[in-house]
């Protein structure tokens, strides 16, 4: 055998390899965020009782401030450190080296974010409270206690440990929701039984921001448990060390440098709803905008969320193996199969999700928060628009590499920021829709980016296209149908078990329906992932 078919053998063995990773790893991870969400909204169904709309959007806005900062911080580290390609020893150390930026930026970054857009905005009297110190205290911790767990995160990416990262998320999640709850039913005690928001709302912003600090405590002390008992541990230096003649390898800080600021525009435009919200909305729908983001975004955060993070994984080690046009079509190939996925599983959310929102948000949460009901039937449109735009721009950060089509789509990034700011105070002080404008600003915003990433996709696959054809018109007439028979049902919306059931049979009998029409595809892939276990077995 030729030394090039030995490479090759090679590579195809550890492309197979990062696939059977990243598919466990997915698999693994959508289970335990499952499990965790589900007790998390537990948990986090009794705070509710605790609390108003108001202190719902204050809480929700700290929320964003802190991940601004931690994203600003480290999400261009992350995405270049899978970009490494060195022996595993080398490897380890250069992603200890280039995780340590994430440290230099937030400190500064964090502390001016914080200052500017929280403490500045508040009165005198709130200023001189104690309990705000220390809730801004906690808030500015939390985020570099986070940080400083972030060469542990990238070298277990790295490894494409998906499993450990799943554990100590989980357990993080958990641990940050029970202390909270903890710290509320004490406090409630201290004021004997009256609603800790009427009492002193600043004591659950103050335990909020206690138990950002234990996640981010939690996160950073549960790393260092896994990485002591692994093999990296002889392979690094706990400090920045030169390897060979360069302290960050220069492909990876290369990458890091063309896409720092395109991180920013991005993370503007999907997040940039709650900085928004803060300033065109009141309190009290800044509220009912966290109440719907919250509870809407549970299935981006138990199913996309793990399939766009493998995804990226799976693809950026797959390029890095081997950048021939068969690689490429491979890329594609997974793309088209996830995006029937995500056809199919928006067509039931679009369908029977507005439908029942009413009826179970109700038992949920009671009539005070039955304003909300209309934001909800909404945003429901809008998450086939976020998990597409998903799954697109992973894969456009996972094949990209080249500084000019970096550079190029940061300037449409910021031409869409401009596009979303000047749609979202249109539709929200012009058109007087509130909430219900932000959601339908953000669905032109995600259009707009899938656009792009779609036709940068189809120069890597010509076949690959987002249009409408004759299997995409057979599923909209579908669930035409079924909408008009759920309506000729239940009406508008589900008013009783009765009528719940009945949903939820038409859901049923829809989905053997769509395992019926798409059987051979279904077939297909149950075979691939059979014959990859026996492979890797």
């Amino acid at each position: 055998m030729s030394s090039q078919d030995e490479l090759d053998t090679t590579a195809t063995k550890e492309s197979k390899d990062s696939f059977s990773k990243s598919a466990s790893g997915a698999s693994f991870l959508m289970l335990t965020q499952l499990s965790s969400k589900l007790c998390t909204f537990f948990i986090n169904q009794l705070l509710m009782s605790y609390i108003s709309a108001r202190i719902l959007g204050a809480t929700s806005y700290i929320d964003f401030l802190v991940a601004t900062s931690l994203f600003f911080s480290r999400e261009a580290v992350r995405l270049s450190c899978q970009r490494i390609k060195l022996p595993k020893g080398k490897a380890y150390q250069a992603i200890f080296n280039l995780s340590l930026i994430p440290l230099v930026i937030g400190v500064p970054f964090s502390s001016i974010l914080i200052y500017t857009q929280f403490i500045r905005q508040q009165n005198a009297a709130v200023l001189q409270s104690p309990l705000f110190r220390y809730s801004v205290g906690f808030m500015w911790l939390s985020v570099i206690i986070e940080l400083l767990s972030e060469p542990l995160y990238n070298i277990n990416q790295y490894d494409l440990d998906i499993k450990t990262r799943s554990k100590i998320e989980s357990f993080a999640n958990v641990f940050k929701c029970l202390s909270q709850l903890g710290m509320i039913v004490w406090f409630e005690h201290k004021f004997k039984g009256m609603s800790v928001d009427k009492a002193n709302p600043d004591y659950f912003i103050f335990s909020y921001c206690v138990s950002l600090f234990i996640y981010g405590g939690s996160i950073l002390s549960l790393y260092l448990h896994f990485f002591f008992k692994s093999s990296a541990r002889s392979q690094i230096r706990f400090k920045l060390t030169k390897i060979d003649d360069w302290y960050f390898e220069p492909r990876s800080i290369s990458y890091w440098k063309n896409i720092f600021v395109q991180i920013f525009f991005k993370h503007v435009l999907t997040e940039g709803d709650k900085f928004i919200v803060n300033y065109l909305c009141s309190p009290e729908e800044q509220g009912i905008f966290a109440l719907v983001n919250n509870y809407g975004s549970l299935i981006t955060r138990m199913v996309f969320a793990p399939i766009e993070e493998s995804l990226r994984l799976y693809f950026t080690k797959l390029i890095s193996q081997d950048s021939s046009p068969k690689t490429y079509r491979q890329v594609c190939t997974v793309l088209k199969n996830i995006l029937v996925f995500y056809k199919y599983l928006s067509l039931f959310i679009v369908i029977f999700v507005p439908f029942n929102s009413k009826f179970v948000f109700s038992m949920l949460l009671g009539n005070d928060w039955a304003s909300s009901t209309d934001a909800f039937k909404v945003y429901w449109i809008y998450i086939p628009f976020l998990a597409v735009n998903g799954v697109t721009e992973a894969t456009f950060y996972s094949t990209v590499e080249d500084a000019a089509r970096l550079f190029s789509y940061s300037k449409y990034m910021v031409m869409c920021s401009i596009a979303f700011i000047a749609s979202a105070t249109l539709l929200i002080r012009g058109t007087g829709l509130s909430v219900v404008g932000l959601i339908i600003a953000n669905c032109v915003n995600m259009l707009l980016r899938i656009i792009y990433c779609s036709n940068l996709i189809n120069t890597m696959d010509s076949s690959f296209k987002l249009h409408i054809d004759s299997s995409a018109i057979q599923t909209i007439l579908v669930g035409i149908s079924v909408a008009s028979l759920h309506y000729f049902i239940t009406g508008s919306n589900t008013e009783n078990f009765v009528q719940f059931f009945y949903s939820a049979s038409l859901a049923c009998l829809t989905l053997l329906l769509v395992i019926f029409k798409e059987r051979s595809l279904l077939s297909n892939l149950f075979h691939q992932v059979w014959k990859s276990k026996i492979k890797s077995s």
